[in-house]
């Protein structure tokens, strides 16, 4: 019951000391879209400004329709760097959590192992415990035995001495 409520305390820490980095690159994640979203609309703006003759986009409207490609195109470079840093970070917690599993694992292997060695010794201890406690009665026997020959003995003789 006890490695139970361990390893529940111990998951609930984890998902909350987890739960932060998950939390701020969602967020930064959510900035970049939001910001690429607003430089797509002003791409799509510049797209449709025709500033040249008879109604022509001129040169400045296609290199400022360039500028917003590139710009959305540097932002998309974040996003997937952002992305890819939160799989890193997710496979990251998969084999923390194995290895912390794996660890706890061999710790309580350890201590059933422990555990079992510590119960042979008991029985070994318990074994000893009865030899000795027979051989102490054994002893007392012999002496109440030996004790009740002197007294005879003792009896018989001051008997055959007040006869």
């Amino acid at each position: 019951m006890k490695l139970i409520s361990v390893l529940f305390i111990f998951t609930i820490s984890l998902c909350t000391a987890y739960a932060l980095p998950r939390d701020s690159t969602r967020k930064e994640l959510l900035n970049l879209l939001n910001e690429r979203k607003e430089m797509f609309e002003s791409y799509s703006q510049s797209i449709k400004q025709k500033s040249g003759f008879f109604g022509n986009r001129t040169k400045n409207d296609l290199k400022e329709s360039q500028f917003h490609l590139k710009e959305i195109i540097t932002l998309d470079n974040k996003i997937m760097n952002s992305l890819y840093r939160t799989i890193d970070f997710r496979e990251f917690e998969k084999t923390s959590l194995t290895f912390d599993a794996s660890e706890y694992q061999d710790r309580i292997n350890n201590l059933v192992k422990m555990n079992d060695v510590l119960n042979k010794k008991n029985e070994e201890f318990e074994k000893q415990n009865n030899y000795f406690l027979k051989t102490v009665l054994k002893f007392k026997f012999y002496f109440i035995v030996l004790l009740v020959v002197i007294i005879t003995l003792m009896v018989m003789l001051f008997r055959k001495r007040v006869s």
